[in-house]
Parts: C-alpha cells; sequence; structure tokens
C-alpha cells in the first residue's frame, strides 16, 4: 500500500538532513519508518505560501494531479488539506484521510463556521490525538465522531538520538537548558533562575505564535547565570547537541488547551534527562507519577525556584528521574511504536478494500462446490458458466453502486401509476393559499373534476402556481443574499487562481504525453484489428 504523505515544511529537505543523520525522524510523525511496515510513501512537493486560501489551493493541485498512484493520504495536519477533506466530505473524492490533529476539537464561534466545520470532519477518516485528555475534550462537541479519533503515542527517534549521543560524548553534563518556541512564558522562567542563581541556557525564535521574545526578554533584563541565544529555521540537531550537553531540561510554558512543549518532553526523554515542567494536563502521561521530572504551576515562579533548588541538591533523584525518563521512551514514547500504530490504520483501509469483493468472489466458488450433483443434474452447469461473465463483469468495476442500481428501477418499474396525477392533481395546486390572487381557479378545477372530465383539468389549469413559487424563492432568496453578497471576500482572486493553474510548458509537457499514449493505444488496436484478420 501506498500513501501520500503531506506535511507543512519542507520535506525534502528534512528528508535529505534525516538521511544524514542530522534531522530527528519523529518530526516526520513515522513516515520514515512507515516502509519497513509495507506502507510506501509519496512526498508532497512542499512550498512556502502564507495565505491559507493559495496554500489549499497549490495543496488541492499537488494532491489532484499527482502522478504517482497512492492509495491514501497521510498528513502530519490538516492546515493546507482543506479543500481536499472538503471534497471527502461532499464524497467527491475517493481516497481515505488520516492525520494527527494537534488540539482538541472546539466549538466554532459562529453559527455559519460551527455549520461548514461540521461538514470539514465528516472528511476526515481517521485522527490521531497526542493524549487521551484531547480526545475527551473533542468528545465534547458535536462534530467529533469517537469510532474515528485515535490515541498515537508520538515519540522520539531512538535510533537518531542514540547516535548523536554515540558520536558526541559529553565528559560532564552542566546546568539546565530550555528550548523550543511556542507558547513560552520567559518571565517566569527569566524571575526563578535569577532568584535561585543556577545556569540556564535558552535557546529561543524571535517571535512564535503572536509572541515577540525579543521585546519580552529585552525588558525582563536577566542576570548573568542566564544566556539567551536566539534561532531561526529548521536547526533540530544542532539543537539536539545542546540539550544533550545540559544535565536538566526546562519546560516553562503559558496555559494552552494543548501538548505545548511535548517535542522538548519526548527529546529529554530520549536522552534520559531530568524535567522540570509547566503542569500541561493535556500531556500524554503525568511527568511526576512516571517519576521523570518534577511538576510546578502555570506562572509560579516560586515553585520554580523550589524545583530548581530541590533537583540540583538531591543528584540521585535526578539521576533515578534520568533513568525512567530514558525507559519510558524505550518501552512506549518512540517513533517505532508510533509508526506500528499509523501504519496499522492505514493497512485497515487495504483490509477493508480486500474485503469488500468477498461476497463477489463467495459466488464463484458455486462451480467448485457445485460440481459434485453435476452427473445428476447436467443443466446446472450450463446455467452457471452462462452467469459467471456477468458476476465477474458487472459487480467489479461497479462494487458500491450495485445497491443504487437495484433500488432505482423499483420506481420506474411502475409507469402504471403515472396516471393518477392526472386525475389527483390537487398536489400540484396547493401551494395556491400562499398567494390569494387566484382564487377562481381552485373552484373550476374542482368543478371540472366534479362532472367526471379527467382530461381537461392539464389544459384548463396550471400544475405549477407560478406565483407561489415567486413568493417562496423570493423569501429564499431574502435569506441566502446575504451570505452571497459576502462569499466574496473569501474566495481568491482572479490572479491568485491563476498563479496556481498548470503553465504552458506543463500543459505542452502533458499534450504531448497525451499524443505519444495516443499514438500506442492506435498501434496496439491497429495491432489486434490486423491479427483478428489474419486469424480469419
Amino acid at each position: 500500500m501506498k500513501v501520500y504523505f503531506y506535511h507543512t515544511q519542507d520535506l525534502k529537505y528534512i528528508y535529505r538532513s534525516w538521511n544524514e543523520g542530522r534531522f530527528p525522524g519523529h518530526f516526520l510523525y513515522g513516515a520514515t519508518h512507515l516502509p519497513r511496515y509495507g506502507v510506501d510513501v509519496v512526498v508532497h512537493k512542499h512550498k512556502t505560501i502564507q495565505n491559507r486560501v493559495r496554500r489549499s489551493l497549490y495543496v488541492a493541485w499537488r494532491v489532484l494531479t499527482c502522478r504517482e498512484h497512492f492509495d491514501a493520504i497521510y498528513a502530519t495536519k490538516f492546515n493546507g488539506l482543506e479543500i481536499i477533506i472538503f471534497l471527502r466530505a461532499l464524497h467527491l473524492y475517493p481516497k481515505p484521510i488520516i492525520l494527527w490533529h494537534h488540539q482538541p476539537i472546539v466549538k466554532a464561534d459562529s453559527t455559519m463556521r460551527e455549520m461548514v466545520a461540521q461538514i470539514f470532519y465528516r472528511g476526515i477518516d481517521r485522527m490521531f490525538f497526542f493524549s487521551e485528555r484531547l480526545i475527551q475534550e473533542s468528545l465534547k462537541s458535536s462534530k467529533a465522531r469517537e469510532e474515528r479519533m485515535l490515541l498515537g503515542h508520538w515519540g522520539a527517534d531512538l535510533e537518531y538520538y542514540d547516535h548523536l549521543m554515540q558520536d558526541n560524548p559529553v565528559s560532564e553534563h552542566t546546568g539546565f537548558i530550555s528550548t523550543g518556541k511556542e507558547k513560552r512564558d520567559m518571565p517566569t522562567l527569566i524571575r526563578a533562575f535569577s532568584a535561585t542563581g543556577s545556569p540556564l541556557n535558552i535557546y529561543i525564535a524571535y517571535n512564535a505564535c503572536g509572541d515577540n521574545y525579543l521585546e519580552i526578554l529585552n525588558d525582563l533584563r536577566p542576570s548573568s547565570n542566564i544566556h539567551i541565544q536566539f534561532i531561526n529555521g529548521l536547526i533540530p540537531h544542532e539543537l539536539a547537541l545542546k540539550v544533550w550537553g545540559a544535565q536538566f531540561v526546562a519546560i516553562c510554558c503559558q496555559e494552552t488547551n494543548y501538548t505545548v512543549g511535548l517535542t522538548t518532553l519526548v527529546e529529554a526523554l530520549a536522552m534520559g534527562l531530568p524535567v522540570i515542567a509547566t503542569r500541561n494536563v493535556t500531556y500524554p502521561f503525568d511527568i511526576e507519577k512516571e517519576g521523570v521530572g518534577i511538576i510546578v504551576p502555570y506562572y509560579d515562579s516560586v515553585a520554580w525556584e523550589k524545583a530548581i533548588r530541590y533537583i540540583t541538591t538531591d543528584t540521585e533523584a535526578a539521576e533515578r528521574m534520568g533513568h525512567r525518563a530514558r525507559r519510558l521512551a524505550e518501552e512506549i514514547y518512540n517513533l517505532d511504536n508510533c509508526t506500528r500504530e499509523v501504519a496499522d490504520v492505514i493497512l485497515s483501509f487495504e483490509k477493508k478494500k480486500q474485503k469488500e469483493p468477498e461476497p463477489q468472489t463467495a459466488e464463484t466458488p458455486q462451480p467448485n462446490a457445485e460440481p459434485e450433483p453435476q452427473p445428476a443434474v447436467k443443466p446446472e452447469p450450463e446455467v452457471i458458466v452462462k452467469s459467471e461473465p456477468k458476476v465477474i463483469v458487472e459487480p467489479e468495476p461497479l462494487p458500491a453502486v450495485e445497491p443504487e442500481l437495484f433500488v432505482e428501477p423499483e420506481p420506474v418499474a411502475r409507469p402504471v401509476v403515472k396516471p393518477e396525477p392526472t386525475v389527483k392533481p390537487e398536489p400540484a395546486v396547493k401551494p395556491e393559499p400562499i398567494v390569494e390572487p387566484e382564487p377562481t381557479v381552485e373552484p373550476e378545477f374542482i368543478k371540472k373534476q366534479d362532472a367526471g372530465k379527467a382530461q381537461s383539468p392539464l389544459d384548463d389549469a396550471p400544475i405549477i402556481n407560478v406565483e407561489a413559487l415567486k413568493h417562496k424563492l423570493g423569501i429564499l432568496w431574502s435569506k441566502v443574499a446575504p451570505a452571497v453578497r459576502n462569499i466574496g471576500q473569501y474566495l481568491p482572486s482572479k490572479e491568485q487562481v491563476m498563479s496556481y493553474l498548470p503553465t504552458k510548458e506543463e500543459l505542452a509537457d502533458l499534450w504531448e504525453k497525451t499524443r505519444q499514449l495516443s499514438v500506442r493505444i492506435y498501434g496496439k488496436v491497429k495491432d489486434m484489428i490486423v491479427g483478428v484478420k489474419g486469424n480469419k
């Protein structure tokens, strides 16, 4: 089986860096290890586009025009896949979509957005969540479907970290380190370490998720034991080397409803480093219960001071935390376990496809089961032979349409009942009471019916009340018009759409390949015709 792997980052760069041993594989959510479990990967061609509509158009174009065959879509996020997911929800896209949902499903602010979201989530076949808490919070929303929600044990690439630690031995691990850029609580962290004097190295972006850390840290004026370095771009390998040289990991985050800081946490587990972290209830496990670190409340610098002093003075407790952290990573939270869970879900759709033809193949064994009575009843094999081509030809191309084809002919098979509307056209005239300008039509029509002239109503009285129809359409338009007028602001401009249409070179290439294919088909058909004539 093969999947189309979609990621919001530059996959070409990440894959190349991972093959060189300079990028941890868990950033690709198992895509690097899926071939080990029988799932091949088609890599999405990334392009950095900030505008959400333009990005969705580009991704949809790449998915729908992908020349390589694939059976499903596997994505790290739904950002950019909106158009494909909507097509899937409307049954216009046939392939299943499996993705990771980073936040809980919540109710939208407006009624219109909630209605759109109700349709949107129908287009996602399976969703992986990072913790059970996220699943429980999502189930409070009417959009969530429990049968489509799964818990994924996302963890670090232990092979990568094992090589990193072996190739870069450290004589002595010293100090604390804080990495990450999303929703970090710098004021609480700076105040706590300024009070304790423990060495702290902070690696953070200039600006992330609306937080300008450059201004925040300049206003805080950290003490001399705190060293700050601003980072830019994807440099997980360089940061992992810095983390490996530290003795403790500090994860100080703002209060959120999703797993902020989880990447830093799983990296600390892989390296066997003790952790001090803010109490985030959406984490997949309890840090203190697992014995891998200390938890402190949100925005509590005093609690941070106590935790720092405890973990730096009790070296034996810190060592136990580090050993338990590595063991937890080896047992549960690692890339191999995560990839296995993802592969099982992806392959389950292949198994469903294999099970669908079973009712059809159940009919084909009949010739194998019926040869026993054949000597007694000779006509039976003849009937079976005649039916075989029908069973093989009809169900296989249209396995999912068969029930509809058998249901539709039933109403068509009742043409005898059609004359009744000529005798009972009342339902077509009933809308007249809505508009009261033609009261004379209904009495005349009834009188003619009473007179036994059943053939004249279609000639003398209209079947559709035009005025009533206009009235209903007017009411409907008054409700729909505001939304139609405002929809323009959500649609891309003509220039934006044209920028993602195929270029002349791409069209010329497609035309040339189509022409070559048609020539090959023509040649094969011609050879077949000549061969048939030669046989005659």
